[in-house]
C-alpha cells in the first residue's frame, strides 16, 4: 500500500509543474500584442462612407444607416479587446485573424451566410495602434435581392 501511494505522489508531483505551466501561459496569451481586457483609443480621421451593393449596382449613401455607429470626423473611439482576441466596437465585434509586428487583422473566418462579414486592420509602432481602418457590413435579404451595406470608418 506504501508502495502504491508512493507511487501516485511521485506521478501528481510530476504533473503538478505542467498543470502550472498550461494556466500560466492561458494568463499570458495575447492577440498581435494585445492581452484580453486591452483598450485603446483612436481619433476618427475621415468622416465615415456608407454604401449599399446590390445586383443593380452602388449607391452611396448620405447618412450612415441605423444600427451603425454614428462616429463624426473628430470624435474619439474606444476599442477593446475581447476574452478571445476579438476587436470590440460599439456593437459589434471582430475576430482576431492574424498578426504581424507592424499590424493586426481582424475578420471572420467562417463562409456561412449568416456570419459577420466585418473587418479592420491596423498598423502599430512600439506596441500601440497608430492606424485602422474598419469596415462593418451587413446583409440584408437574400438571392437576387440581397444587398450589402457597408461604412468604412478610418481612424487614428
Amino acid at each position: 500500500m506504501k508502495k502504491l501511494l508512493l507511487q501516485l505522489l511521485v506521478c501528481a508531483t510530476a504533473l503538478f509543474p505542467l498543470a502550472h505551466a498550461e494556466t500560466a501561459s492561458f494568463a499570458g496569451k495575447t492577440f498581435g500584442g494585445f492581452p484580453p481586457g486591452a483598450t485603446f483609443k483612436l481619433t476618427m480621421y475621415e468622416a465615415p462612407v456608407a454604401t449599399t451593393a446590390g445586383l443593380s449596382g452602388v449607391t452611396i449613401l448620405k447618412k450612415i444607416p441605423a444600427g451603425y455607429p454614428k462616429y463624426k470626423k473628430g470624435s474619439k473611439v474606444t476599442f477593446k479587446i475581447g476574452k478571445k482576441g476579438e476587436l470590440m466596437v460599439a456593437n459589434f465585434s471582430i475576430p482576431f485573424h492574424s498578426a504581424t509586428a507592424a499590424g493586426v487583422s481582424y475578420s471572420t473566418k467562417s463562409s456561412a451566410p449568416t456570419a459577420p462579414l466585418s473587418q479592420a486592420a491596423c498598423t502599430k509602432a512600439n506596441g500601440k495602434v497608430t492606424f485602422m481602418n474598419l469596415a462593418l457590413r451587413k446583409k440584408s435579404g437574400a438571392g437576387l435581392s440581397t444587398k450589402l451595406t457597408q461604412v468604412v470608418y478610418l481612424l487614428q
